[in-house]
């Protein structure tokens, strides 16, 4: 059973490019193409694509859909996926434990905000100042 199966063959140049080879579209619109050994299941197809952009898997998370559908299951064989894959790679959480000394309590008792730049923002509960928690974990307390 095709894990797509209302969706057209692979496209006949990427069959001539390589024999086994998936087509994979990252969020930046790049597009790669990814051997597929006979044998490979969807967790292998996800290491590969890993270990060809040069990620972790122990940072990074990936997720794989076909026709808008989330394949999630690693063990279905990779060979019947029949279009192109989108590919979303997230980075894994990491929580850490800050060293922020700060007197009283419920200062900041509402969840954070996270902006652009990566930090995340607690507005005041009974405090004075806005706390900042950067990318890197570096707390602050702001003007």
């Amino acid at each position: 059973a095709r894990l797509c199966p209302h969706i057209a063959e692979v496209p006949h140049w990427v069959s001539r490019t390589m024999s086994n080879a998936k087509s994979v579209v990252l969020p930046s619109g790049a597009e790669i193409l990814l051997e597929v050994a006979e044998h490979d299941l969807v967790g292998d197809f996800k290491r590969k694509l890993l270990e060809r952009v040069g990620k972790d898997a122990k940072e990074c998370v990936v997720q794989l859909a076909c026709d808008g559908a989330i394949l999630t299951d690693d063990s279905a064989p990779a060979g019947d996926i029949q279009t192109t894959i989108t590919a979303v790679l997230r980075r894994k959480a990491k929580a850490i434990q800050l060293e922020l000394q700060m007197s009283g309590s419920e200062k900041y008792s509402a969840s954070g905000v996270l902006a652009p730049n990566d930090s995340i923002y607690f507005a005041p509960s009974h405090a004075g100042r806005v706390l900042r928690i950067s990318a890197e974990g570096n707390a602050e307390l702001l003007e």
